[in-house]
């Protein structure tokens, strides 16, 4: 097994982290199948393709890096949604004072209809733009699965694929958690981090040149999570073929600024036989991911890791380095207290 072993450093660049910097889930798989491809390669010696990848269960959040960035205007917002404004356009003062003067008066006259105006008509932009908007009695509303779904198209390009030109399928799974993402925060989630994601197995490859059609819609809530369902389309634009090349469900949960989760003010109205049935079997779904989650807790301190030790311990090469700095720190204390 040694033989296969493959050691990969990686630093956590601003560009894979979130708004809080802590590292895409998405990102991390990444990493995990080019990681898993070179063991391969060890004894396949040549290009090897990811078919399937487990259950992945995130344990711990990822590295935090750089705090997120601010940006400011000086225009006043013509109507606010807690996370977001909308901005009116600009003014353009006058030169003329009396004319400025009468312009102010009937500005101030005409102030309550005017930004009652600019309100609604901010919120019905806002929900052609499909954000959906909390009930003002605190009341969960109940929206359709269809009012968050959302798409993404991705172009395959060469750092996207091995040496064979195939997709990476860390890369297709990045993918597939952005569009998630998406989705999700249409229910208004101040943050969210990637819990998990179920089982993936690949139908089908796609390649240099492909185009990746990717679909994500909420299929149920629970309280502070939620679970995603994400289906994955190619395309060969040679020949115009579309095939499809994965589904998988991934659970997301709903944090404030602070990483504390916070309650979804929503919950869904399946209308559909299919958001019905996937609404119906998402229960049993969060049961065995839960059950699967706590068995991998129970024995992820007992289980020995590549480097030889448990989660919960110090690798035997670390033990030997901590052993050897602290007698040198006390050969310099001993002689410190000498003189």
């Amino acid at each position: 097994m040694d033989a296969t072993r493959i050691v990969m450093h990686q630093i956590v660049a601003p560009t894979e982290v979130d708004a809080l910097g802590i590292c895409f889930g998405g990102q991390v798989l990444s990493w995990i199948d080019v990681c898993a491809g070179l063991s391969a390669k060890t004894l396949a010696r040549g290009p090897c393709v990811t078919i399937s990848v487990d259950a992945v269960h995130f344990f711990r959040e990822g590295c935090p890096t750089l705090p997120p960035s601010l940006s400011l205007t000086r225009y006043s917002p013509a109507a606010s949604f807690t996370t977001s404004s909308q901005n009116p356009t600009p003014p353009n003062p006058t030169t003329d004072a009396a004319a400025a003067i009468a312009a102010a008066v009937a500005a101030m006259e005409a102030a309550a209809g005017q930004q009652q105006q600019q309100e609604e008509e901010a919120q019905r932009q806002r929900q052609q733009r499909g954000r959906l908007v909390v009930s003002d009695s605190g009341v969960r509303r109940r929206v359709p699965p269809s009012a968050t779904t959302a798409y993404m198209t991705q172009s395959v390009l060469p750092q996207h694929a091995n040496t064979l030109g195939i997709t990476f399928g860390g890369q297709v799974m990045s993918w597939m958690e952005q569009c998630a993402y998406i989705s999700a925060s249409r229910l208004r989630g101040t943050h969210l981090l990637t819990a998990g994601m179920d089982s993936v197995t690949f139908a089908a490859s796609t390649k240099v040149g492909d185009i990746l059609y990717i679909t994500a819609q909420v299929s149920a809530i629970f309280g502070a999570s939620l679970e995603v369902m994400i289906s994955v389309f190619g395309e060969t634009p040679a020949d115009g073929n579309v095939f499809h090349c994965a589904d998988a469900f991934a659970t997301l949960v709903v944090t404030d600024l602070q990483g504390a989760p916070t309650h979804i003010p929503f919950e869904l109205e399946p209308s559909s036989a299919a958001e019905r049935l996937r609404y119906e079997g998402a229960q049993q779904r969060r049961a065995e991911r839960l059950a699967m989650r706590g068995a991998m807790a129970a024995v992820r301190t007992a289980r020995a890791s590549l480097d030889g030790c448990s989660p919960g311990s110090e690798p035997a090469e670390q033990q030997l380095l901590l052993q050897q700095q602290r007698s040198l720190e006390a050969v310099v204390e001993g002689q410190q207290l000498m003189q």
